[in-house]
């Protein structure tokens, strides 16, 4: 809804107000420059002749201040968005080219990994068995040298 842009007929300086739309709107129905230099007793009729010209004119120049304002705000909005925009896709694609060049690279890392440690349980797996091996040739060797021994003394 635009302000001053009511189905009903105004005079110059006076504009309808949006019904509750704020809390700091008046909710008269009707608000004008005379009202905010408290002289809303007058009739709406000859409200806008009792505003001076000059108080107008620095309205509009305010206005027309805040407007070139907000339109440099949304442009420098506008430019930081493309900026993000432009980053966002430069991340991306090299995230893509860091996947599709590592990715094959930590397949073939993970499978050297998966690899070496089924060797190295295989390897575990022999060492003790050799390792029972010569526990069970010790034993036996030393079982032929304590019969050596008997032998020697007998």
């Amino acid at each position: 809804m635009t302000l001053g842009r009511s189905g009903g007929r105004l005079p110059y300086g006076v504009r309808m107000t949006a019904m509750g739309s704020s809390p700091n709107i008046a909710t008269s129905g009707v608000a004008s420059d005379t009202i905010a230099f408290g002289e809303h007793h007058l009739p709406a009729v000859s409200m806008a002749s009792t505003v001076p010209h000059s108080l107008r004119q620095a309205r509009d120049n305010t206005i027309m201040d805040l407007q070139t304002q907000l339109k440099e705000v949304l442009r420098e909005n506008d430019l930081l968005r493309k900026d993000v925009e432009v980053k966002e896709s430069k991340l991306s694609s090299s995230m893509n080219s860091i996947k599709t060049f590592w990715s094959p690279e930590l397949k073939k890392e993970r499978a050297l990994r998966k690899d070496e440690a089924s060797k190295i349980t295989i390897w575990k797996e022999q060492y003790r068995v050799l390792q029972e091996e010569n526990q069970l040739t010790f034993e036996d060797v030393l079982e032929i040298l304590q019969e050596k021994y008997n032998e020697y003394l007998a």
